[in-house]
Formats: C-alpha cells, structure tokens, sequence
C-alpha cells in the first residue's frame, strides 16, 4: 500500500483557521484527529450573586464535551465548565438610589441599593452624612455614605433664596438679583430715608432704592415733616462666611454707595486690617481692594481668603468713597465691619 503524503492534506478548524496536516504533527502529538465532528464554541460567563456562570468549551455533535488549548482539543466530563454563583450582591455607581427631601433649610437624605445583576434592593444600615457649602449665591449639598467598603456621594446645588422685606412685606430673591424698593411719600410729608427696620442705619437717600439681593435683609422708608438734605450714604455687610477644604477661611463682604444729585463719583474701595480697628486708606497694617465700578450708584463685592495662620483673627474692614461736588472733592467710611475670629 502506498504511503500517504500527509502533507497534501488540509485540517480546518472550527475558527475557519487551515492548516497543513504533516508527519510531524502527528508524531509529536500536536494534534488530535477526531472523528467527523462538527465543535460549536459555548463562550466563557461569568457567574452572579444568583446565576452560575462557565469557562469556554466546545459541544461536540457526538455528545461529547472538549476543551481547547492552542491547537487541541481534549474531551472533557459534562459541567467541568461550571463556575457557581458568587452569592454576593454587586453595585456599581448607578446602583445607588438617593432620595432627597427638603426639611426646612436643608435636606433628609436616605439611600438604598439594587444589585446590577439581580435586582435586589437593599438599605444599608448607616445613613448618609451631609456636608453643605456655600458659594456666595449657590449651596451645594453634597450627601456621602459608605457601603461594603465603597463611597458613594451624591451632590445636589440650589441657588441661596435672600429674604428681604420692604415696608413689612417680606419676599425671597435669588442672589444677587436686583430690588427695587419705591417709597410712597405721604401728602405733606418730606422723604427720609430707607432704613434697616428698627434701626438707625440708614441704606439710602433716594425714593427708589435699587440694591442687589447679597443678605437676608429688612428696611422701611421714613418720613419726616422737613424737608432733608441730600447726603451720601454708605454701607456694608458681611454676605458670607465659609470655611475652604484647604483649611482656609473665605469671608465675602459687600459695599453699597449711594451719592445724591450734584456729586460725581471718583473713586470707591474696601479697606481691611487684622491688627487696627479703624483703618483708613492711609493707615499702615491695611490692605485697600479699589472697585471696578464708576458710578454714582453701586454695589461691590470682595471675597478675603484667610489663611490658617490668620483664622484665629478678628478681621476689620470698612468701605471708602471719594466724590467730588461744588464745594470740592471729598472722603467717606462706612463704619467698621467686624468679622470675628473664625475658629
């Protein structure tokens, strides 16, 4: 019988991959001849909490079951390729479910969890810890809760609602947009003054008073039954208070100016120490910050970052205008604003 050329023959494998079939390779034992059988590849799953998974293999149409290492196939028992289930819930970061509910000026934040895989629902037994910032006219709320030894955060921002009241009547604006205060001057009556409700601080001179929402805030106008005399007038506030995570201190402190008709503004700024209490633009031991503003009307804001070394310090600040009128050119202060010691 004549012997076969081994390497006439073609051996094609289930990838569709061909090679030739030699003497060699069937002397080393690199490959298997199997009888005529068609392999069908069964791809490799992975398990979950509730589902068994399995490693790759082939099903054979013999009804026999085989492994693939390089080249060869070796037959293996019926469900060797099982992987059982893990047992073990898996959340990724969709899984948590927040819910958020508004008590009062804050938030009741709880969570729970579904299992990617399954479905399951669970409600870990720590609550969420909520940490707010503010912005200067935005809080973020940011909620933080750890489970089976991952952190997950949700954050929530709002625009900060200022409260402000005019004449007793009392509505909520978002920050920094403007208000219009009008005052309705009865017959006989002179004009004052706006005024902070039940103080003698006085905001502005002018029937309409046009300011910005920076604070929580409450003015009234007054009349008197001679006539006043037109004045500058001049305020501050401390709009904001935070501390920073890089353990500074940011202090926001807004400056309103007012000049009546017949004075034309010059220059305006925010003066601050932490070491004298009545500093002045002159003064030695003070940082002056100039506006950018130019007009006989405004309002100017400044955020002070406070270092650690400084936080334990009392900070005064006042605010400063020159202006000139036919008598010539003049200075003004506020009065000192104190932020205390922020530790």
């Amino acid at each position: 019988m004549p012997a076969l050329n081994f390497s006439s023959f073609k051996i094609t494998y289930s990838n569709g991959k061909t090679d030739n079939l030699t003497t060699d390779a069937l002397k080393t034992g690199n490959i298997t001849i199997l009888p005529n059988v068609t392999l069908t590849l069964v791809p490799a799953a992975d398990s979950t909490c509730t589902t068994s998974g399995n490693s790759e293999y082939y099903e054979g149409s013999n009804g026999k079951y085989y492994s693939k290492s390089g080249d060869t196939y070796t037959e293996i028992d019926e469900n060797s390729w099982m992987i059982p289930a893990t047992g073990v819930h898996t959340y990724d970061d969709s899984s948590p479910m927040w819910t958020w509910i508004r008590k009062g000026d804050s938030y009741d934040v709880t969570v729970k969890f579904k299992c990617k895989d399954c479905g399951d629902i669970e409600t870990p037994d720590e609550q969420p810890t909520l940490n707010v910032v503010d912005n200067g006219g935005f809080r973020t709320f940011t909620a933080t809760v750890t489970y089976n030894d991952i952190e997950y955060k949700s954050t929530k921002s709002e625009e900060t609602c200022i409260n402000i009241t005019v004449n007793g009547t009392e509505k909520q604006y978002r920050y920094g947009v403007q208000v219009k205060a009008v005052a309705q001057v009865p017959a006989g009556k002179y004009f004052e003054g706006w005024y902070e409700t039940g103080t003698e601080n006085k905001v502005s001179g002018s029937e309409t008073y046009c300011f910005y929402a920076t604070r929580d805030m409450s003015i009234e106008a007054r009349y008197t039954d001679d006539q006043v005399a037109a004045e500058p007038v001049l305020t501050m506030n401390l709009s904001n208070r935070q501390a920073l995570a890089n353990g500074k201190n940011k202090v926001s402190f807004t400056y309103d100016w007012e000049l009546p008709e017949g004075c034309t503004f010059q220059s305006a700024a925010i003066i601050r120490s932490y070491v004298i209490d009545e500093p002045t633009i002159s003064t030695m031991d003070t940082n002056v910050h100039y506006t950018a503003l130019t007009t006989a009307r405004g309002t100017y804001k400044i955020n002070l970052t406070i270092g650690a070394a400084n936080a334990d310090k009392a900070v005064y600040v006042r605010g400063y205008i020159k202006y000139k009128d036919k008598n010539g050119s003049h200075e003004a202060y506020t009065d000192v604003f104190t932020s205390a010691s922020l530790n």
